[in-house]
């Protein structure tokens, strides 16, 4: 049942039901989000660590020159994508394909995709380009952290729910609810749960922006004076 009646509580409106719902899914998305990216960091570092150097305790690049060391740290990287899926589907499994299913159906990276990438950088691996920009773009990583903070909450909304995401994004005068898909929608309210609130400029070039009334022309609505004879 949809509840259209508002309720101001500490100043803020409160959600509906539906909106209660997509604010509740992009929250528990961006949670998993973090979380991923935090278990890449942590493979990040146990990568790096196989390129310490045992006498100089530096991490040493140059070790990646080495195919051996190359599959070495691809694993290392991997082994703890493969812990958390495990550990998250809340498996007992000792099967390691099971493990790498699991591993990809949680990050969208699979071991080859770790592999190849360091068999192409050699030396030059950088961890942060590799993890902030490579896997985003070259895997189905990026696809799946969208998939949690989009597509997930925006399966909540219905298209009756435009004129309570307006009021709910406090863009009232500002939005005409008649003219907001559900991608319009979901586009608000996730603009709106990232920066609590919704600017001009991010209204701007959209087709449900109702424009601000542009400002009298110099003199208008004013009587001129009379000269005297």
């Amino acid at each position: 049942m949809i509840i259209t009646e508002k309720f101001i509580k500490d100043g803020h409106i409160q959600p509906n039901m539906p909106i209660n719902d997509y604010v509740a899914a992009y929250e528990k998305g961006s949670q998993e989000n973090d979380t991923l990216q935090l278990k890449l960091l942590q493979a990040s570092v146990a990568l790096e660590l196989k390129l310490v150097n045992e006498t100089t305790r530096r991490v040493d690049k140059n070790k990646l020159k080495d195919e051996a060391v190359q599959t070495t740290c691809a694993k290392a990287f991997y082994d703890i994508l493969k812990s958390y899926a495990v550990e998250r589907a809340g498996s007992t499994t000792t099967d390691e394909d099971v493990k790498n299913d699991l591993a990809f159906g949680t990050f969208g990276i699979n071991l080859e995709d770790v592999t190849q990438y360091l068999a192409g950088k050699k030396e030059r691996f950088e961890e942060g380009e590799f993890r902030l920009r490579h896997l985003p773009s070259n895997t189905a990583f990026g696809y799946f952290q969208r998939r949690n903070t989009d597509q997930k909450p925006k399966a909540k909304l219905k298209l009756e729910d435009a004129e309570e995401v307006v009021r709910y994004t406090s863009t009232v005068g500002k939005v005409d609810h008649k003219k907001l898909s559900i991608d319009d929608m979901a586009g608000l309210l996730g603009e709106f749960m990232r920066e609590k609130t919704i600017t001009e400029t991010f209204l701007a070039d959209k087709d449900y922006h109702i424009k601000p009334a542009a400002p009298p022309a110099a003199g208008t609505g004013r009587s001129s004076a009379t000269a005297p004879n």
